[in-house]
């Protein structure tokens, strides 16, 4: 019966309006028709458990509630609910049987709607703080009450939580390492944790409230003359997903904001919110909101991944694994946070060691240069053609080879939660470039620190040492003759390291971490609380 309704609403005549064509969508659980200036929705006849759709009364009803829940935010968007019958073999609106029934909206140009705003660039900061301060009102306004309540209360929200990674297990090694998702799920109970108390206590105040369910970009419209906003397509088949805390539905976009790298978009957002609502304590639950949201995304691109009929797997995967890791990130402490450290400089400048002492006392995955060409060289039994320079397996093809398999690691690394410092000259723009556009891959920060020292200790250093390097003075004389200085975009993220004391050199590496909230800061003034140590993802 599906597919006899779905071809005659592809055919404009059906219709009991003038319409030119007819464009059709597709979900897994709905049609959609946009025919001239109105749009009809139906409903599939399915049951996914927490969907059910499979009876026509059950569509009946939910239709009905469609409109009711979506009048909320976009009164008059949601016109009716009208009927489809048979006649004769003949589907239409007016005579018959009824065999189902459509949802009939306003039809709303795509080029008013947020998500398209954003990919053109005219989406701005005053846009977010319209749109915080609506959003304040309508959780202010929206439904609360005894059945409500409890779907706010800790043991829901930890229950929501742990169903996440109940699910995600059998997606281990495909779009989440085992590494990373130990670290998610402990990150995760730790945040439950802390945060029982309050949660409970918002459920009691009668916070949790009747949401929207599905808060995204692609459901925000901004009508162009008025400005009005306009919230589309929340949650009508399972109360479950619509209760909870506000905090929780504002996630929801916050999470789509950051994927999308729009982190000023985030913060105009929140901070529009909480200055427009009375909620004391809905920040100090707002990364753990963050997290479950990120991590429901990247279960969802999972699934997707999983499915036969996707045509773009790779896709999936990627995003799967960035909402993952954003997940992670919500809930880390600056000392546990995912970023890529390039520590910079000529031979001889004390690389190794700042690279060993962030492996040692800052938790960092130390991916040395040298230790991975003399693996490469061993692994392929290659001759180092002693120390000359550019010679044996210091030839620039071996350098790119070098370069390209510390690339490697640190992704895997990075792909684990774990962060990475890159012990290697980068004297060449383009071995940089490699790094950045990594960590603007997976959206984590990147640093430069880039040693120099007093050309006399630096000839003492490679006369004396007995570390895994070849390079001495000859090395490092030619070196300098090829190094290619920053740009003035990547002098943004350079930090100039003179290494000459060591006790100064690490009290400069951790003003630099701190700085780019990689470490919690080990001093505070009088003045300063425990919040300058939260790591917030903007």
């Amino acid at each position: 019966m599906l597919s006899s309704v779905v071809e005659s609403l592809k055919n404009p005549g059906v219709y009991l309006h003038d319409v030119d064509r007819v464009e059709m969508l597709e979900t897994h659980c709905s049609v959609v028709f946009i025919a001239g200036e109105f749009v009809y929705k139906i409903k599939k006849p399915v049951n996914f458990g927490f969907l059910d759709y499979s009876t026509l009364e059950k569509r009946k009803k939910y239709c009905h509630l469609e409109i009711q829940l979506n009048r909320r935010l976009a009164p008059d968007v949601y016109l009716q609910v009208v009927a489809i019958y048979e006649d004769k073999g003949e589907i239409n609106f007016s005579r018959g049987e009824v065999i189902d029934y459509a949802v009939q909206m306003r039809y709303l140009p795509e080029e008013w709607m947020m998500d398209y705003m954003l990919k053109h660039h005219t989406l701005t900061v005053e846009h977010m703080q319209k749109l915080g301060a609506w959003l304040a009102k309508f959780y202010q306004s929206a439904a609360r009450g005894d059945e409500i309540a409890p779907f706010g209360e800790w043991g829901v929200v930890a229950g929501n939580c742990r169903e996440n990674f109940t699910q995600m297990r059998e997606f281990i090694t495909h779009t989440i390492t085992p590494q990373l998702y130990e670290a998610l799920l402990y990150k995760t109970e730790q945040s439950l944790e802390k945060n029982k108390r309050i949660i409970n206590k918002r459920a009691q105040e009668n916070i949790t409230c009747d949401t929207h369910g599905d808060l995204r970009l692609d459901h925000i419209y901004v009508e162009p003359q008025t400005q009005r906003l306009l919230i589309i397509d929340c949650i009508e088949f399972n109360d479950r997903f619509r209760y909870g805390d506000p905090v929780s539905d504002l996630a929801f976009l916050l999470i789509g904001l950051h994927l999308e790298r729009e982190n000023d978009l985030a913060k105009a957002l929140v901070q529009s919110y909480f200055r427009n609502v009375c909620d004391t304590t809905g920040q100090l639950v707002l990364s753990l909101y963050c997290s479950y949201r990120a991590t429901v995304r990247g279960k969802v691109s999972s699934m997707k991944w999983a499915e036969p009929e996707t045509e773009d797997k790779a896709a999936a995967k990627k995003h799967a694994q960035e909402c993952f890791l954003l997940a992670y990130r919500e809930l880390a402490s600056r000392d546990e946070n995912v970023a890529i450290v390039l520590v910079a400089g000529l031979p001889g400048t004390g690389k190794s060691k700042i690279s060993q002492y962030l492996q040692n006392e800052h938790n960092f995955t130390h991916i040395s240069s040298d230790k991975v060409r003399k693996g490469m060289a061993r692994d392929q039994n290659a001759e180092s053609g002693g120390n000359g320079f550019m010679q044996g397996i210091y030839t620039p093809q071996w350098t790119e080879k070098t370069y390209s398999k510390c690339f490697e690691l640190a992704e895997e690394s990075i792909l684990k939660g774990q962060r990475v410092v890159i012990d290697a000259n980068f004297k060449l723009q383009k071995q940089r470039k490699l790094f950045y556009d990594l960590a603007e891959k997976w959206h984590i920060p990147l640093v430069i620190c880039h040693c120099t020292s007093e050309e006399e200790n630096i000839r003492k250093r490679l006369e004396e040492r007995r570390d895994i390097s070849d390079a001495d003075w000859e090395v490092y004389q030619k070196a300098k003759k090829q190094w290619q200085n920053f740009s003035e975009e990547e002098n943004k993220l350079v930090h100039r390291v003179h290494n000459e004391n060591f006790t100064e050199t690490t009290q400069r590496i951790k003003e630099i971490l701190h700085a780019n909230f990689l470490c919690e800061r080990q001093w505070k003034n009088s003045n300063e609380t425990a919040e300058d140590d939260v790591c917030i993802v903007f």
